[in-house]
């Protein structure tokens, strides 16, 4: 599957900005029109709309691969942060704009803080995308898809990462696969499963694991370049979850492209590094979280 990146700095891109329907303009462009740059035309990754109402859509993949889903967006200025972000929801079906069954929380993608465009990167393939904005002066990282799960047969590995109420953003928190401790609040908010690991429940809660030891994915203080290999070491992103009635931490799988830096690399806003050896010599960009940064395969494919 091809992968495919997008952002504001194209000419002509779409303006992401605090108006109602701008986020669903930038999502309609990048994930089923496409749109001119420079009078090159920018294909898009090759989603459908399936259901459609003013400023509002629910999107999905064609791919004949793609565990069934859809993520609906309500773009109509009506969130707790106004036209700031819009509501959003994982289903496993829908019957019109407004109804489908089995669906995560409703979170929000966080747009803007203020009344200006502002800096935006979508890279994604034909089953799952992220999506890095910044708000104001920090940074929200969304994703919404298939991972690569553990079991093939795990059509409920349907992921949906999003944003938080008020001006905050939500970040990226690691945890140790090794960490034996529960609590309910040892999982990723505003983050969601479709469906549990038994395809049964429903909204099941979500963690990242990792190797880096900060605090948030990305966050890392190794030397860069590692002065034995002059490469910049990066893991993959697992995912799992958390079972807050018998304290259970379990590991579901990977996002498909999304890589943990290691190191202290400096990288800039939505920074392009050619060639990353680690990863056979892939290029990536960099994507700003609240607490840290994700690197993601802009080379492909992912699965």
């Amino acid at each position: 599957m091809a992968v495919r990146y997008y952002s504001y700095q194209d000419a002509d891109a779409p303006e992401l900005d605090a108006q109602a329907g701008s986020l669903v303009a930038l999502l309609d462009a990048c994930l089923v029109n496409g749109y001119s740059s420079g009078g090159t035309e920018k294909s898009p990754l090759g989603w459908q709309i399936s259901h459609t109402g003013t400023d509002k859509r629910a999107y999905q993949s064609v791919s004949g691969d793609a565990f069934p889903s859809l993520l609906r967006i309500q773009d109509d200025g009506s969130s707790a942060d106004g036209g700031g972000a819009a509501q959003c929801r994982a289903y496993d079906s829908m019957s019109d704009i407004d109804n489908g069954d089995n669906s995560t929380s409703q979170f929000l993608f966080k747009k803007s803080n203020g009344s200006s465009g502002r800096p935006w990167f979508l890279v994604g393939d034909e089953r799952a995308f992220y999506l890095c904005v910044r708000t104001g002066s920090d940074y929200q990282l969304h994703f919404f898809g298939d991972i690569i799960p553990q079991d093939p047969n795990d059509t409920g590995a349907v992921l949906l990462k999003a944003g938080q109420n008020g001006s905050g953003v939500s970040r990226w928190e690691r945890q140790e696969m090794t960490e034996t401790n529960g609590s309910s609040s040892e999982y990723e908010p505003e983050c969601r499963w479709l469906r549990d690991v038994d395809l049964i429940g429903s909204n099941a809660k979500v963690r990242f694991y990792g190797r880096g030891g900060g605090l948030y994915i990305g966050t890392d203080l190794l030397t860069h370049p590692n002065p034995v290999t002059g490469e910049i070491p990066s893991e993959p992103l697992y995912v799992g979850g958390f079972d807050n009635s018998i304290s259970s931490h379990w590991l579901r799988g990977r996002l498909p492209g999304g890589y943990e830096p290691l190191t202290n690399y400096n990288a800039g806003q939505f920074e392009i590094i050619p060639g990353v050896n680690t990863l056979a010599g892939r290029d990536v960009v960099s994507l700003f979280h609240g607490g840290g940064r994700v690197f993601v395969d802009i080379t492909g494919p992912w699965r």
